[in-house]
């Protein structure tokens, strides 16, 4: 797994792209607010990490390189996107044959979770129509639901999936 190349969709300060390193040899860390980059960049200096690269992009607009990952993961942001479905077409082209696609987001729930709704799309996702969406050419290998607490008064659940390019 050492050998890796990955992509952090949504990187934000970069929690998920550092939690990765261990595991993979590089991280392409992607957002489209070049202030949460300007942060990641930041850290990544102090910490003189040179196997991040930090890149500004709105996928949704405008595809990233085909085939050149082999890991694809993004944690609790398909929810902020307005339209979940262009963002994974757009996403599944990035993997290599044999690739993995890792997905954690919030189910479908009554809108509670987030105080202020701004920049919120979807209250929650609908498991089977991002697997659906997924399905040409991703093979669901686990399919998972947990719940969170967040805050101290807020709670969902929240739904990890890992899928298989063939």
């Amino acid at each position: 797994m050492r050998e890796m190349q990955a992509l952090d969709f949504g990187a934000g300060t970069g929690l998920v792209s550092l939690g990765l390193l261990p595991d993979v040899s590089h991280v392409t860390a992607v957002d489209a607010s070049s202030e949460m980059l300007r942060v990641l960049d930041e850290k990544l200096r102090a910490a003189k990490i040179t196997h991040v690269r930090t890149l500004r992009c709105d996928i949704a607009r405008a595809p990233l390189p085909a085939n050149q990952f082999d890991l694809v993961v993004s944690s609790m942001v398909l929810h902020h996107l307005p339209d979940v479905a262009a963002v994974l077409q757009r996403l599944r082209p990035t993997l290599r044959a044999g690739g993995w696609i890792a997905l954690a987001d919030l189910d479908t729930e009554d809108g509670s979770f987030h105080s202020d709704m701004a920049g919120v799309f979807h209250k929650g996702l609908d498991r089977a129509e991002v697997i659906g969406q997924l399905s040409l050419g991703v093979v669901p290998e686990v399919v998972s639901t947990r719940p969170i607490v967040w805050g101290s008064r807020r709670t969902a659940s929240l739904t990890l999936f890992l899928g298989r390019l063939r």
